[in-house]
């Protein structure tokens, strides 16, 4: 286990999950399968699950939020939280901070590409309800001690969603699907956190905090795929 505190925030690491701990409840927008959406958030989990778990197989096995649920009663996790589940290895687990202005911006994340998608590639599943499966998933936790206005936490994920399709595309990462260049895998998810510190209305290109969200989505990113390519057959 690795264990490290930035700032107000503890980060362990196992291999089988990350998690990101604050002092007191912080303000998130995430598309977490546990307790998702604009939610408040003490902790937040991402969970290392099996690959490859067909939408067959799940029926018969706990849903993703329940097993997320149970993962957290043996963490003896208190207080409220949002989790996420990946396929890809907690070796790839990468953060990056900078600081500016007496405030921090900070990315922590796991990273696969065995599920490479660009947007708007053909469904795998062809009804609207289906489960995706477990594959190799981007999840990036990402967030400021900044207090972002509602408007500005959207604005901050739109960043934080461009900097990794940037990266992607830098990279030369194809779709599996169309084979054109891919701007994430199928499963991806992400975190949003806000703190308490300067308020920020504007989270966009032309401001400072876009740019300090943009640029440590890269460095976290770029780090864990670089990790990951390494791994793969030549």
């Amino acid at each position: 286990m690795i264990r490290e505190t930035l700032f107000d925030i503890d980060i362990i690491q196992t291999e089988s999950h990350s998690l990101v701990t604050f002092p007191e409840p912080r303000r998130v927008l995430s598309s977490a399968v546990r307790n998702g959406g604009f939610t408040s958030a003490r902790h937040i989990l991402n969970l290392k699950v099996p690959k490859n778990i067909s939408d067959d197989t799940s029926r018969h096995l706990p849903s993703p939020a329940d097993t997320l649920t149970e993962y957290c009663r043996t963490l003896n996790i208190q207080g409220p939280w949002c989790g996420m589940l990946t396929a890809a290895s907690m070796d790839s687990f990468r953060f990056a901070l900078l600081e500016m202005e007496d405030e921090y911006f900070a990315c922590f994340l796991t990273a696969g590409l065995s599920n490479a998608r660009r947007a708007g590639d053909r469904a795998d599943i062809s009804r609207l309800q289906g489960y995706p499966g477990n594959r190799g998933t981007i999840n990036i936790i990402a967030g400021t001690s900044a207090s972002l206005s509602p408007s500005a936490l959207v604005e901050a994920v739109m960043i934080v969603t461009e900097a990794k399709a940037c990266l992607l595309q830098d990279l030369g990462i194809k779709s599996m699907v169309s084979d054109s260049s891919a701007s994430g895998t199928g499963t991806d998810s992400i975190a949003l956190f806000s703190g308490k510190g300067t308020p920020l209305d504007y989270c966009g290109k032309h401001v400072k905090a876009g740019e300090l969200f943009a640029a440590v989505t890269f460095e976290a990113l770029g780090s864990s795929l670089s990790w990951y390519l390494k791994q793969q057959p030549s």
